[in-house]
């Protein structure tokens, strides 16, 4: 469950730097 967890919160983590890495650089 714990690991789950932290998987998912990796994900999301992920999801957001790619995310402000488009807003930024316009392409990642």
């Amino acid at each position: 469950m714990l690991r789950k967890g932290k998987k998912i919160a990796v994900e999301a983590a992920l999801s957001v730097v790619r995310r402000r890495c488009q807003i930024i650089y316009g392409q990642c």
